[in-house]
């Protein structure tokens, strides 16, 4: 991707906006899509990427990638510990309710439950609101396989998919890293790197 010119990336479940703007730094002629379902974190991403300089080249969408259109519960982690925005909605919330993640990290609390937009990201291609992708970065925490479904017949257009996935249940019901690779081998894509631990990873 470095030597092409005008090319696109998503990056689903972008938090507050730093991976996006590292792209976007590391790729100068990269324009990237930024999705995040918690409101007050896409303040934040809103805010970073202000500061940022890159605001030409990323659009923020404040809703779910998913495999309906239409309203999700969304489970709202925090780190009281924390002393920045982390303290009352971390980078660990999710569509799925926690698991495993109570146990594995006790620090990591989730008390909040709110209601989110959700969206198909082929109806939003078809509808031209938003480019196929050439590249996916995704980060959404156990909710993988209900973001590669809501890609339909595009997921086929896309080129590479950096994802983070797991080894066990942190959420419940989630798709573990065995079937996220099925998935994604019959679509016709091959496994290039692999960090994945006895947990999780990318």
């Amino acid at each position: 991707f470095s030597e092409r010119d005008n090319w696109v990336f998503f990056d689903i479940g972008a938090n507050n906006g730093s991976s996006t703007i590292r792209y976007c730094n590391c790729f100068r002629n990269a324009k990237a899509h930024l999705f995040e379902a918690h409101p007050q974190i896409v303040e934040e991403a809103i805010k970073n990427v202000k500061q940022s300089s890159r605001g030409k080249r990323i659009s923020i969408h404040s809703f779910a990638i998913s495999n309906k259109d239409g309203t999700a519960q969304f489970f709202v982690s925090s780190i009281p510990t924390k002393k920045d925005w982390r303290q009352n909605h971390s980078d660990s919330s999710s569509l799925l309710e926690p698991g495993e993640h109570k146990t594995l990290y006790p620090h990591v609390v989730f008390e909040d439950i709110i209601e989110v937009q959700t969206k198909r990201l082929d109806n939003l291609i078809s509808k031209g609101e938003i480019p196929v992708p050439h590249f996916i970065h995704m980060d959404i925490q156990g909710a993988e396989k209900l973001a590669l479904e809501g890609l339909g017949k595009y997921f086929e257009e896309v080129e590479a998919i950096w994802l983070e996935v797991s080894n066990c249940e942190l959420y419940k019901n989630q798709v573990e890293i065995n079937e996220i690779e099925t998935i994604m081998r019959e679509i016709g894509f091959k496994k290039e790197i692999d960090t994945v631990n006895e947990v999780f990873g990318d």
